[in-house]
């Protein structure tokens, strides 16, 4: 309270001294064109001197609020615009007046006795402004204000101040932002620019590190040559100033940019150079400006033709207008870098493309062939990545599993299997290997591979060959090799020339990985990376149970899903009706396993429902698959001598949902149909959204690896053996399984988790 009446009473004070600054300003204004006599400048003089107190309580004032309130808005740009402006006018008019009242003898001396006056504005004065990022371009700027405006003894120091706070911006500007606006300020924003930015060491090795990163060429041309050259020495003569002895450097700068030459420059250079003696850098540059003389002399409209694309190039890039994105028109993004096109299904994305005439490579409207060549990284066709539509997702909604792999042979045949036989390779030595045969009959020549070769250690030969393929599709191939190959069955022996390659077959894939579902809600990498980001900044523990956030792909405020409550309602109007009728059918959302002991009936929410085109799983990440392949985890469960069985009981329940995000699970309940319809909000983490199996094991995995230290064999059991929230582990003891076992139910009590079964 008593912060706020100080904070209060602070403010009013500044706001009487603003007044008072716009009173005397009034006063200059209204005195500016009048006759003027020695008792207006004597006046003029002391609202001068009042003028200075005035603005300099307001700047003591301003601070003290800060200190109280850093939200605290105010007018010092308009204040101290109002100050100078004002503090000029009356000098102007005082140094107007003492000119006429005072005789010709007394006018030598005003100057002298004013000279710490600012008698005039001064013009524009185009002093680069420094954004404090490269340290070799502030000792320039700072001589030229030092000459213009430093040496200035017409200027007030205050006045010098606000000139060099012009001529600054971005990190050199806030160095000196918070220094008040007096006199005494100037010396110290010029001391700390100079010990921020003239340093001495930091400036040598920036010259260096410029030597170091000048782009190398990779055609010699004139412009390059030149450009090279005049780059170099104007490093070189920064280093000099700096008093370093770059005079003893040259081998060393010789052998750095030699290596930054065109490879026909460089081959020039090593074939032109005196071998009897050292080079020096000044005949490396002078080598370098006789060939792009000898250029211009032989190419002289080559020269102007590149003059003019040069010139051409430079005027497109200054006025090339500000990317705007034409899907969502904010400026600074493209379509393809847009989130809210992003965040729309697929078919959606293709539909605006069609619509707004947008090219399918870069998304960008445009007439004729697109220039550049973008392929989708999935199916490898002439269409961008965001346009791929997987059409086996979609149909395996409505076909069954085997139209839906007969779909996926008719989309791609590419791949097919060749049979294999087991051959014996003589090798250098005379010992033979086995090695495996791929037998092609539709192949004109016969291949190896370097690996085999390496383990035969047989001597290749040069043979310049060429192997075409489909659509013409030319391989050379440059060594081959004789082979002497023997059947393992059979008496039989065959010499065979062999041309030499890195690799001749694909990966076959396990079967498993063939027949697989697909996933229903496919994501690519870096919408995975953005869902554990997601993950790892919200997830906390309250009350020994986890809490996580849904990981949204746009924030809270941006989510626009229509009215889900009326879609929520008739589907429990529907629910209500299929009760009446029969009271175990639940062909909605009930999952009802009578063979179940303990959880009979699983209620499964429908998170795909869509409202405005949209559902909230469309609008939220998936996540990866953090937990082992169930293929592994029956491998390793099979090594067991003892194994255990078990699950986590309700382990989705026991995993608590931020407050934010709790809005976005609200259900409809009632007792009876005579009751009134209650909308309640679920705290925990709920079946049929996408991301809950994702944030579910997460939370596991978490768990697992916070208390590795403390629970060896839990730990290990909870990030090898278990799928999702199913455990299939065990160890080569009774000991151990019993050890295995009080680890596990202690390990996730301290998370709330109950084990059972």
């Amino acid at each position: 309270m008593a912060n706020s009446s100080e904070l209060n009473s602070l403010e009013e004070k500044r706001k009487q001294c603003q007044t008072s600054i716009t009173r005397i300003a009034r006063f200059a204004r209204e005195h500016e064109n009048d006759t003027l006599s020695e008792h207006l400048i004597e006046q003029l003089e002391t609202r001068k001197s009042n003028l200075e107190c005035y603005f300099q309580q307001y700047q003591d004032l301003n601070v003290e609020i800060r200190c109280l309130d850093s939200n605290s808005s105010d007018n010092s740009e308009e204040v101290e615009n109002i100050y100078f402006d004002t503090m000029s006018k009356i000098n102007t008019i005082i140094f107007k007046g003492k000119s006429t009242v005072r005789s010709s003898s007394t006018l030598q001396e005003v100057p002298k006795r004013e000279s710490h006056v600012s008698t005039t504005k001064l013009p524009h004065i185009d002093i680069p402004v420094y954004d404090g990022k490269n340290l070799n371009e502030f000792k320039p700027i700072i001589d030229m204000f030092t000459a213009v405006i430093d040496k200035n003894s017409s200027l007030s120091n205050v006045e010098k101040l606000f000139y060099l706070r012009n001529y600054l911006k971005g990190e050199a500007y806030a160095l000196i932002n918070n220094l008040p606006i007096i006199n005494e300020s100037y010396d110290e924003a010029l001391k700390i620019l100079t010990n921020r930015y003239d340093n001495e060491v930091l400036l040598i090795n920036s010259h260096i590190y410029s030597i170091l990163d000048i782009p190398s060429i990779h055609k010699g041309s004139i412009l390059a040559l030149r450009e090279f050259v005049s780059k170099i020495k104007q490093q070189i003569g920064a280093l000099k100033n700096l008093k370093q002895p770059v005079e003893s450097w040259d081998m060393i700068l010789i052998c750095i940019l030699s290596k930054k030459l065109d490879s026909y420059t460089n081959r020039a250079y090593q074939m032109d150079r005196d071998t009897s003696k050292l080079p020096t850098l000044n005949d490396f540059f002078q080598f370098l400006e006789n060939r792009a003389t000898a250029f211009e002399a032989v190419a002289l409209p080559e020269t102007k033709n590149i003059k003019e694309k040069a010139s051409y190039v430079h005027l497109a890039v200054k006025n090339k207008p500000e990317s705007k994105c034409s899907y969502c028109t904010v400026i600074g993004h493209k379509i393809f870098n847009c989130k809210k096109f992003k965040i729309l299904a697929v078919n959606e994305r293709i539909s605006y493309v069609d619509k707004n005439r947008l090219c399918k490579s870069c998304l960008n409207s445009h007439r004729g062939k697109c220039k550049m060549s973008i392929q989708c990284q999935v199916c490898h066709n002439n269409h961008n990545m965001l346009l791929h539509l997987d059409t086996q997702i979609h149909e395996t909604e409505v076909l069954s599993g085997v139209n839906s792999v007969n779909c996926l042979a008719k989309q791609q045949c590419n791949n097919i299997l060749l049979p294999t036989v087991k051959v014996r390779i003589k090798s250098e030595n005379g010992k033979f290997i086995i090695a495996r045969g791929l037998l092609d009959s539709g192949s004109q020549s016969s291949f190896i591979t370097y690996r085999i070769i390496k383990k035969l250690n047989l001597k290749t030969f040069d043979n310049n060959l060429t192997v075409m393929g489909i659509s013409e599709n030319i391989t050379r191939i440059q060594k081959s090799v004789n082979l002497n190959i023997e059947s393992c069955v059979y008496n039989y022996m065959i010499n065979v020339n062999c041309a030499v390659v890195d690799k001749m077959t694909t990966n076959l894939p396990q079967f498993w990985e063939t027949e697989k579902v697909p996933e229903l809600f496919p994501e690519f990498p870096t919408e995975r990376e953005a869902c554990e980001t997601v993950y790892q900044n919200s997830v906390q523990v309250v009350n020994n149970r986890f809490q996580v956030r849904l990981p949204l792909k746009q924030g809270l405020d941006d989510l626009n899903l229509g009215d889900s409550f009326s879609v929520a309602y008739k589907r429990f109007e529907n629910l209500e009706k299929r009760f009446k009728g029969s009271v175990y059918f639940m062909a909605h959302h009930p999952v009802i396993r009578e063979d179940k002991k303990t959880t009979k009936l699983r209620v499964v929410f429908d998170g795909s429902v869509k409202t405005k085109n949209k559902s909230i799983n469309d609008l939220m990440y998936n996540g990866a698959i953090v937990q082992k392949e169930l293929f592994d985890i029956l491998i390793l469960f099979g090594s067991y001598k003892y194994v255990i069985l078990t699950d986590i009981k309700q382990m989705f329940r026991m995993i608590l949902i931020h407050p934010d995000h709790r809005p976005l699970q609200n259900i409809l309940w009632r007792e009876n149909s005579n009751s009134s319809i209650q909308c309640l909000q679920l705290q925990i983490v709920t079946y049929g959204l996408k991301s809950s199996p994702f944030l579910a094991t997460r939370c596991l995995v978490d768990l697992a690896h916070a208390e590795e230290s403390n629970f060896p064999l839990a730990s290990r059991a909870l990030l090898n053996n278990t799928y999702v929230d199913d455990i299939l582990s065990g160890g080569g003891t009774l000991e151990e399984v019993n050890q295995l076992k009080a680890e596990l139910i202690n390990v996730l009590k301290l998370r709330s988790f109950e084990l059972h079964k």
